[in-house]
């Protein structure tokens, strides 16, 4: 089936989804949500923000894994750092702790932002 596309159609979407599953579209909604929820896991796209600024070691590393504690296997933390040490003490840290880091970058002035996935 193809359509045309005019601005916003998600009423004529939720129509045919509804016609589709015999009226129950919260079902069919429910499982979109699940997909892009899976879809955002897989991905390498930071699910959560540790901001660790003012922060110093062993501080940042200790903070940076119990934010790590609290996330799903194969979310992605963000973690923002202001200390220069924390920049290569925390991802050496997480590797060791089995987990990969996606990137190390500076973004400012004495500011850091570290990528890392959780395994």
């Amino acid at each position: 089936m193809q359509r045309e596309s005019h601005g916003d159609n998600s009423g004529e979407i939720r129509g045919e989804l509804s016609a589709l599953n015999n009226g129950n579209t919260e079902s069919i909604m429910t499982a979109a949500n699940i997909d892009n929820n899976r879809n955002n896991k897989n991905s390498d796209r930071p699910t959560h923000t540790l901001d660790l600024r003012g922060e110093v070691c062993p501080f940042t590393f200790v903070k940076t894994k119990l934010k790590l504690e609290e996330i799903d296997s194969g979310e992605v933390l963000e973690v923002i750092f202001d200390h220069q040490p924390a920049v290569e003490d925390v991802p050496r840290s997480v590797k060791t702790e089995g987990h990969e880091v996606l990137s190390i970058e500076e973004i400012g002035d004495n500011l850091w932002r570290v990528v890392i996935k959780k395994r």
